[in-house]
C-alpha cells in the first residue's frame, strides 16, 4: 500500500485589542478549507496540525469526506466529532474509506480578560497522511510439469474476494519438455488470444486452442493480475487448473468411454 501526505500551509491568527475597563469577553473565527482531491479512493489514515494556543485559546479541527467533488455528499459540519492530531481519523463519524475528496474546518476560540493584550491562538499548517493500493500488481508462478508430452489443459478455476472495482483475471504460457526442463515458451494467452484474460472465477472460461491441443503443452506456468479501486485489493484464495492426456479425449468422444485422467494443480 502506498503512503502519501498532504500538507495544506496557512498562518490563521485571531488579534482583538480591549480596553483596559473592558470585561471578559469570548472570540471564536472559523475556517473552512478548499475541497482537497486525493486522485482515487484512498484509506484515510491520520491529520497533524502545527498550532500555538495559550491557556485561554483553543483550537478545534473537523474534517469530512465525500464522494463527489463539490462535497454534496459529505455529512454536515454541524454533525461532525472534532479530531484529534496526530490520530487516526478512519473511524471519524464524517470521514470514509474510498472517498477521494477531503475537507477541513478549524475553529479558533480565545477568552479576553480585562487587562490590555494580544491574546489568540494561531494555526500553522495541516498535515494529512492517506494510504491507496497500487492500480495493478502481478504474480507470475513458478514452472509445473505435468509429465506428459500429450498433456492438454482443460479448465482453470479460483476463489477470489474482490470488493466493488477491483479484479483478478489469468493468462497461461506453456513449453514443450525439452531434456526434463521446459522448452521454448507459448506467449502469455487468455482465452482467445494474447489480449485477453481468463476473467471468471467458476470455470466458464475456455481454454485457448494453443493450450488445449495437446502439443508443447507439457509445461506450465500462469499469470495472476490484481487490479485495485486504490481503497481495496482483490484477495485470492485458491486456484485449480484441471489437465490430462489429450489421446484419452480423443477415445471419450469416439466411444464413450470414460478415463481417470484429469489431474489437479494447486
Amino acid at each position: 500500500m502506498l503512503k502519501n501526505t498532504l500538507t495544506i500551509l496557512f498562518f490563521l491568527i485571531m488579534a482583538f485589542f480591549l480596553p483596559e475597563d473592558a470585561k471578559a469577553a469570548t472570540a471564536t473565527g472559523t475556517i473552512v478549507s478548499a475541497i482537497k482531491d486525493v486522485g482515487a479512493s484512498t484509506n484515510w489514515q491520520t491529520i497533524a496540525w502545527s498550532a500555538s494556543t495559550t491557556a485561554s485559546s483553543t483550537i478545534t479541527i473537523k474534517a469530512r469526506t465525500a464522494t463527489t467533488s463539490n462535497m454534496s455528499s459529505a455529512t454536515a459540519w454541524d454533525t461532525c466529532d472534532n479530531v484529534t492530531s496526530d490520530t487516526d481519523i478512519s473511524a471519524n463519524n464524517c470521514i470514509t474509506d474510498s472517498n477521494r475528496y477531503i475537507q477541513y474546518q478549524a475553529s479558533l476560540n480565545a477568552v479576553y480578560g480585562t487587562s490590555s493584550a494580544w491574546i489568540s491562538p494561531q494555526l500553522n499548517s495541516i498535515v494529512l497522511n492517506y494510504a491507496r493500493y497500487a492500480a495493478t500488481g502481478t504474480l507470475v508462478s513458478s514452472f509445473f510439469d505435468t509429465g506428459s508430452a500429450v498433456n492438454a489443459w482443460r479448465k482453470i478455476t479460483w476463489t477470489e474476494s474482490a470488493p466493488q472495482g477491483t479484479k483478478i483475471s489469468f493468462q497461461l504460457r506453456t513449453a514443450p519438455d525439452i531434456a526434463d526442463s521446459p522448452g521454448a515458451w507459448s506467449s502469455w494467452f487468455g482465452p482467445y488470444d494474447a489480449e485477453g484474460y481468463y476473467k471468471n472465477p467458476n470455470g466458464q472460461n475456455g481454454i485457448s486452442i494453443i493450450h488445449n491441443d495437446g502439443a508443447s503443452d507439457q509445461w506450465l506456468q500462469y499469470r495472476v493480475l490484481l487490479q485495485s479501486n486504490g481503497a481495496n485489493n482483490p484477495a485470492l484464495s485458491d486456484l485449480t487448473l484441471e489437465y490430462g492426456d489429450k489421446r484419452y479425449s480423443e477415445i471419450i468422444i469416439k466411444d464413450g468411454t470414460i478415463f481417470n485422467d484429469d489431474a489437479i494443480l494447486r
